[in-house]
């Protein structure tokens, strides 16, 4: 009886092997339920009750803005060309 040598050298016993299919089978599993999860349609969202609330601007809090960037915001105020 010659053993033959595989690259794991782990004995070949019945055990083994319903490890290794028990393995193999959950990841499998594991990879089906994945694509599905990636590639499910996305629930329909709740419609929204409450309209967002607008912040009038004069509430707004004031950043404190570099210099540099208040001096091109005033730049960009005389040309008109402000958002």
């Amino acid at each position: 009886r010659s053993a033959a040598k595989t690259a794991f050298s782990v004995p070949a016993d019945e055990s083994f092997l319903w490890q290794l299919a028990a393995g193999v089978i959950v990841l499998l599993a594991a990879l089906a339920y994945g694509l599905w999860f990636i590639t499910r349609e996305a629930p329909p969202r709740p419609p929204q009750t409450t309209p967002p609330v607008e912040m009038p601007e004069s509430d707004m809090p004031a950043l404190p803005l570099d210099a540099a960037v208040r001096q091109v915001l005033a730049q960009a105020d005389r040309r008109g060309h402000r958002p």
